[in-house]
């Protein structure tokens, strides 16, 4: 949530400026009417609003939608009774900002308001009967847990006064524990990254008296340990944990007094976003995965407790406000955006209205050197980063945020790492092992066999600050691995022992890296010429190290990246600018020689140019990766092709578009609008995407996943239009 309030927070500034005391008001230092001012301020508000509002609502084990509660707001913490005919929730109020505890009768929908002053509350908890909420809140200045009837009337009774941020997660069936997790706000503070702070899970006994300490369950440093949820019978404990090096659901048992017994036991496989519940009876343990799917794991406890295989109920992530959902301990806790309830039949999620301009769902699509659909691979999902074995047999991608490889021949797949653990992608030569980044600290780099089997071995971990390691490569001989960092090239032994080499340092970006199959050039993209290009220099593969040698511009119309070898090195493909597959016959002896690239073909409209490398090639957002790949054998090209979804275009009269061509400040920079032939084009710092009519006013980007909804002022001139794409809209005003 609090995401889209900086959005549009961000996004009003930037665009609105400051008010001017004179008839015409400045906006981004261009002149603008006071009237089209205040309506364009409106306009975006109103669609901010209709944007980013939420609603609660249910869902039946099959994913169906049951019910959608309360008006359009912004909530967080829904949490379901122990009966499940009640849900408590927080709701932000739109003047003040401050969160207020409510809860709604799901029979009636009359909402019940429970605190109403300018404190915040957050993260309730039901008691075992339903009678009491205990909740935290920072209304005596500092974070505290208390407990009050869940009806309107009853008194506010203090339990704990916390030391730090804090979430609770559960109330034990017995009625006598809680279970909280507190941030280290020092490491916060001495950090600064989310990735190294520390989250520590206690258990706070509800003592009759005012000795109440709590105990602490698991706490280390870098760990993150949050979202506690007692069994039925308080004798175990389910968490989410980071302590594998990814975050999983762990569980451990619980003497009669709330400490631990024993070691944790992890529960979940292939990551865990949190949401932990047991079932009433025990005999089910749910979560929501690292793909934003609800799990069901078996239970059994005759003679002694056994977790089963974890199972998909529905997927929430692409109806849900789940997708938001972030690393951050507290901030991006999944127990924040929804609850499962105790009989397992129904979960409820903080859902918003279908994001416009969100981007597309992406084809795995395989082509051969003509252009033509060989086939496709899984269904649309979010793909990114497919990269061919070395035999062109598999090929390894990025789903969900999770690598998975995929067997050509018969779409077989299997899971390699846990969602969001890592980014980019290499092979060995000999196709048994895969080589990732990883997103836990973002500098090291990691080794796994591409059968799933196994455990991730930690390669290497780069030394200097504040630099990514996108893989790029893994040498044919299996020497050296090439990573992108600093906008600059790296290689460094596969072994992970000694120093990392980089090019030559320029004042220019160098990225993409590819090193020829004898191991003597290095194939890369850089701006030198004040556009992306394709170069090939030298590369020692004795040291690694790739000496100040002569170089040579292989493209000449632009390459955006995509570089690959044939395996014999008598052919080297990449992407240009336009979106076509090219071809350059090269040569070795004596020296390196190029030809003519010439084109193969052309990828569809819908491929998005403009992502297909970022200067940097930064991966951990998977859209500044390179979306395709080409086989070693030259004969398989493999993408991740967008797939719009159907769309009515119709026929706008070419002097109707003229009046929206133009120069607008968007965001602080110029875009334009120019109109081309009787098509208008959306022009960015000179990404050029066709726009297509849906209506007069409202327009949409087929490749780059963004609308467009222009307006008009008192005078009937277009004066600004809203961008749409995926997030809270921006507002755009004609210069």
């Amino acid at each position: 949530m609090i995401r889209w309030h900086r959005v549009a927070a961000v996004t009003v500034a930037i665009a609105l400026g400051l008010l001017c005391p004179s008839g015409s008001e400045r906006l981004n230092g261009y002149q603008i009417n006071a009237k089209t001012r205040a309506a364009a301020e409106a306009t975006l508000a109103k669609a901010t609003f209709e944007a980013t509002a939420q609603r609660l609502t249910v869902f039946d084990r099959s994913g169906k939608v049951v019910q959608t509660l309360g008006e359009p707001a912004q909530y967080r913490w829904p949490v379901f009774s122990p009966d499940g005919t009640r849900i408590a929730f927080v709701r932000q109020d739109a003047g003040t900002k401050s969160r207020d505890l409510y809860v709604i009768e799901r029979s009636t929908g009359s909402v019940v308001q429970l605190t109403g002053d300018a404190a915040s509350e957050s993260s309730p908890v039901w008691s075992p009967d339903g009678q009491l909420i205990a909740y935290v809140s920072d209304h005596e200045g500092s974070s505290a847990i208390y407990r009050r009837p869940a009806t309107a009337t009853g008194a506010e009774e203090l339990l704990y006064r916390l030391l730090g941020p804090a979430t609770l997660s559960d109330w034990s069936p017995d009625g006598r524990y809680l279970a909280f997790s507190i941030l280290d706000t020092a490491a916060l503070d001495r950090l600064g990254d989310p990735s190294g702070v520390r989250a520590g899970l206690y258990v706070l006994r509800l003592d009759p008296d005012d000795s109440r300490m709590p105990t602490q369950v698991l706490s280390g440093d870098g760990l993150r340990v949050i979202g506690g949820r007692f069994s039925p019978d308080a004798k175990s404990l389910a968490f989410r944990s980071n302590q594998s090096g990814s975050n999983q659901i762990w569980v451990v048992a619980l003497d009669g007094e709330g400490r631990t017994v024993g070691e944790p036991r992890q529960v979940s496989v292939y990551g865990a976003l949190g949401m932990a519940t047991w079932r009433r009876d025990g005999r089910e343990l749910y979560f929501l995965s690292a793909d934003r799917e609800l799990m069901a794991v078996p239970v059994t406890n005759d003679p002694t407790t056994r977790f089963g295989r974890a199972t998909r109920i529905f997927p929430a992530g692409n109806t849900t406000y789940t997708s938001f959902v972030s690393d951050w301990p507290f901030v991006g806790a999944p127990d924040g955006l929804g609850s499962i309830g105790r009989d397992g039949r129904e979960a409820v999620f903080i859902s918003v209205p279908e994001p416009r301009g969100a981007p597309f769902a992406r084809q795995l699509t395989v082509f051969d050197r003509t252009g033509k659909v060989v086939r496709t691979l899984g269904a649309p999902a979010d793909y990114s980063q497919p990269v061919f074995s070395p035999d062109g047999k598999r090929i390894a991608v990025y789903r969900n945020r999770a690598m998975w490889v995929f067997e050509l021949s018969s779409g077989k797949e299997v899971q390699i790492t846990p969602g969001g653990l890592g980014y980019s992608v290499a092979w060995s030569s000999d196709g048994r092992d895969v080589a990732y980044a990883g997103i836990r600290d973002f500098r090291a780099i990691y080794r796994r066999p591409a059968n799933g089997s196994g455990t991730a071995q930690l390669l290497y971990t780069h030394a200097e600050p504040g630099v990514t390691v996108p893989l790029t490569d893994w040498s044919v001989d299996g020497r050296f691995f090439s990573f992108n960092g600093g906008n600059v090239l790296w290689t460094v032994s596969a072994t992970g022992q000694g120093t990392a080499f980089q090019l030559p340092p320029t004042d220019y970006n160098v990225f993409g890296g590819r090193m020829s199959p004898d191991g003597r050039y290095m194939a890369y993209v850089s701006d030198e010429s004040g556009a992306k290009e394709i170069y090939v220099r030298q590369f020692d593969p004795l040291s690694g190290f790739p000496p100040a040698g002569i170089k040579k511009q292989v493209s000449n119309q632009g390459g955006l990246g995509m570089v690959q070898w044939r395996t014999d090195g008598r052919e080297l493909y990449y992407l240009d600018r336009d979106g076509n597959v090219m071809t350059v016959d090269v040569s070795a002896s004596p020296s390196f020689q190029a030809g003519s690239p010439k084109p193969l073909f052309r990828l569809p409209d819908t491929f998005p140019l403009n992502r297909t490398n970022y200067a940097d090639c930064s991966c951990a957002t998977a859209v500044g990766c390179e979306q395709g790949h080409i086989s070693r054998d030259g004969q398989k090209f493999i993408f991740a092709i967008p797939v719009p979804p159907s769309r009515q275009e119709i026929s706008v009269p070419t002097e109707t578009l003229a009046a929206y061509a133009g120069t607008y400040t968007l965001s602080g920079a110029d875009v334009r609008v120019t109109l081309e032939g009787n098509s208008l084009v959306f022009d960015r710092a000179g990404t050029k995407s066709r726009l297509f009519a849906e209506s007069e006013g409202r327009f949409f980007l087929k490749a780059t996943n963004a609308d467009l909804e222009f307006f008009k002022d008192g005078d009937g001139d277009v004066s600004y239009f809203l961008m749409y794409n995926g997030e809270a809209p921006r507002l755009a005003v004609r210069k």
